[in-house]
């Protein structure tokens, strides 16, 4: 018997490999500030979103980049956006990092 789980070709299966894929996955993470807020909403959004995000001013936008190997980070991060967006109509967008194989 094996200690580690394997496919035909060797490969990690199961729980191994989904770990490995947390490990592999990397986000690009866009906030966008809703421009309508007043004074002290836009303040309480600022409070909640900037212990997680790059602020640009220019673009009232807000830039992460998450990896799957920080799971709970990530996922605190998203939770927290969507949250921004829920009560302050701030603009989510995930998208896949680029990889270095292309």
């Amino acid at each position: 018997m094996h200690d580690h789980a394997a496919g035909e070709g060797g490969e990690p299966v199961g729980a191994e490999a989904y770990n490995g894929a947390m490990d592999a996955f990397e986000l690009n993470v866009t906030a966008v500030s809703n421009r309508d807020l007043k004074t002290q909403e836009f303040d309480r959004q600022v409070e909640l979103i900037k212990p997680h995000m790059a602020w640009n001013p220019a673009t009232w936008t807000w830039h992460a980049r998450l990896s799957g190997s920080r799971a709970e980070h990530a996922t605190e991060v998203l939770n927290t956006l969507f949250e921004a967006a829920r009560l302050y109509g701030t603009a989510v967008t995930v998208h896949p990092a680029p990889t270095d194989g292309g």
